[in-house]
C-alpha cells in the first residue's frame, strides 16, 4: 500500500463546501445542463498563500465563485440562486468549530482550524452568457491530521 498523496489547499476548500451540504462544487464550470437547476460552485484560485515556516499549518485564501442560470435557453439570469449559494458559504464560515471533513481517498486526512470570510459577497457581471455569477474570498486554515502546532 502506498502512502497517501499530500491533501491541497483546493481539495481541503472543496471537502469544505461539500461539508456545507453544496454538493455540486469543483475547480471548473462543468457544462450548463449539468447544474442548471442546482447551481454550481467553484473553488478558483488560491488569492494568497503562505505556509508557516515554522509548522505545517496552512492559510490560504481562495476565491469561491457561485454560478446559476434559468432550465433550457431562457435569456433571464437566476441572481437569486446564485446568490443563495454565496450567502449559503458565507454562513458557513461562522460554523464553530468549522465541520469536518473528507477528503477524496487516496489524500492524507486533514484538520480545519479556521474558516472565514475575507471579504463580502460580490456580484461579477457575466456580460456573454445567461447566467449569473456572485464571488467571495475565503479564509481555509489546515493543517495535516496528527500535525502538532509549535511541534
Amino acid at each position: 500500500m502506498s502512502a497517501p498523496h499530500a491533501a491541497t489547499s483546493t481539495l481541503v476548500a472543496l471537502a469544505w463546501l461539500q461539508a456545507l451540504g453544496l454538493p455540486d462544487v469543483g475547480t471548473s464550470l462543468p457544462s450548463p445542463d449539468k447544474w442548471e437547476t442546482s447551481g454550481f460552485v467553484v473553488v478558483g484560485a488560491t488569492l494568497a498563500d503562505a505556509p508557516n515556516i515554522y509548522y505545517m499549518d496552512r492559510r490560504p485564501v481562495v476565491e469561491i465563485s457561485c454560478y446559476a442560470k434559468f432550465p433550457g435557453q431562457s435569456e433571464k439570469v437566476n441572481y437569486a440562486l446564485a446568490n443563495d449559494l454565496a450567502e449559503q458559504v458565507l454562513r458557513g464560515t461562522y460554523t464553530t468549530p468549522p465541520p469536518a471533513i473528507t477528503l477524496r481517498a487516496g489524500y492524507e486526512p486533514v484538520h480545519l482550524s479556521s474558516v472565514y470570510a475575507v471579504s463580502d459577497i460580490r456580484w461579477v457581471p457575466e456580460p456573454d452568457n445567461n447566467f449569473a455569477r456572485y464571488a467571495l474570498d475565503v479564509h481555509i486554515g489546515w493543517m495535516p491530521q496528527g500535525a502538532v502546532l509549535g511541534s
